[in-house]
């Protein structure tokens, strides 16, 4: 009787206590959001309460060092895509603006700097393939476009 008692007693005061414990995470990804606040874990270990172990990966607070505004109200075509010999760049910019030409590592093919659009961008002596082409006025990025050399 003694014993079952005992058993009961453990039973009961682990059932309770159980139901006090704060929000804990261990996982190597995923989220919680708890009270208003959004944590997002990645390789953390535990949160218990309070404490926060981190190992460097969680870190609750954010601060936002750089703001880039992205605001364009100028719509550029470049035309034909594909192309086999070179296309056209036109928009109803008037200022003069910067074009490079990338290949898909990267490197880059061609720079024109403080032309006025339209132009024609020759690209007869590449190899066929995927190219990106950057606008860039004031070196803000404008545009970037995605051509194919057939």
């Amino acid at each position: 009787m003694k014993y079952l008692l005992l058993f009961l007693m453990t039973f009961v005061l682990d059932f309770a206590l159980s139901q006090s414990i704060s929000l804990q995470t261990i996982s190597s990804s995923g989220g919680a959001n708890s009270g208003g606040q959004l944590h997002w874990t990645t390789g953390e270990t535990v949160i218990y309460g309070n404490q926060t172990l981190t190992q460097g990966f969680h870190q609750g607070k954010l601060i936002i060092t750089a703001v880039d505004d992205l605001e364009n109200n100028y719509e550029f075509i470049a035309y034909p895509n594909p192309s086999q010999k070179g296309f056209f760049i036109k928009s109803e910019l008037t200022d003069k603006v910067d074009i490079v030409l990338y290949d898909l590592n990267g490197k880059i093919l061609k720079q024109i700097t403080g032309i006025e659009l339209p132009v024609f961008i020759d690209i007869s002596r590449y190899h066929s393939g995927i190219y990106f082409v950057r606008i860039k006025k004031d070196k803000q990025l404008l545009k970037t476009f995605k051509i194919e050399k057939m």
